[in-house]
């Protein structure tokens, strides 16, 4: 079992404001298919027509990946229907999951027919970093009826660690968030 410590400070100058502060050290403990999982997948045909496969192995040293994460938060009741929140993050991710090359791709013959096989492994060889805000006022027009709003700004910058064999997958990972988002929710309360 590893520690997870998380310090969330609360300052409240007046009424109306509070101003927040987290520190969040996080743990994602590696899955069954990341130790014991095999996975092939074809890649489509190489040089002189021999079907060309990559297979993931098992990777029993699979380590569990690492979250530190910086919050600072601003909320406003600007009016006594209308509230405003700002947020802001930074988070410093280590041993992400990778897919790392172990070899140069060699000729296999069983299971039959004769291919071309490129052998791999799920590792933890990525970085990064993600950093960004949130706006999001709140709005009560009547006792029973409210909207909200958000704006989010994400900004994932990630990289190979040093002496890693990952094959190149920051990049799809960094395209897998959005870096604007906008929700404009209407909502009654009862």
């Amino acid at each position: 079992m590893q520690p997870q410590p998380s310090v969330r400070l609360l300052w409240t100058p007046s009424g109306r404001q509070s101003l927040w502060a987290a520190y969040t050290h996080a743990i994602r403990t590696p899955s069954d298919a990341e130790r014991d999982f095999f996975l092939s997948g074809y890649l489509g045909t190489a040089p002189g027509g021999l079907p060309f496969f990559a297979r993931f192995n098992a990777n029993k040293n699979f380590r569990s990946e690492q979250l530190n994460g910086y919050e600072l938060g601003y909320r406003h009741l600007l009016a006594e229907s209308f509230f405003f929140d700002a947020s802001f993050f930074y988070n410093n991710y280590s041993g992400l999951f990778s897919e790392d090359i172990i070899g140069a791709p060699f000729l296999e013959d069983d299971p039959a027919p004769t291919h071309l096989l490129l052998p791999a492994q799920f590792g933890n060889g990525l970085r990064g970093t993600t950093k960004g805000v949130e706006i999001a006022p709140e709005w009560k027009p009547t006792s029973f009826w409210r909207v909200r709003s958000s704006y989010s700004y994400l900004q994932m910058n990630l990289e190979k660690s040093r002496g890693s064999l990952d094959i190149g997958s920051a990049p799809v990972v960094e395209g897998s968030s959005p870096k604007h988002e906008v929700t404009v929710l209407s909502d009654s309360i009862f």
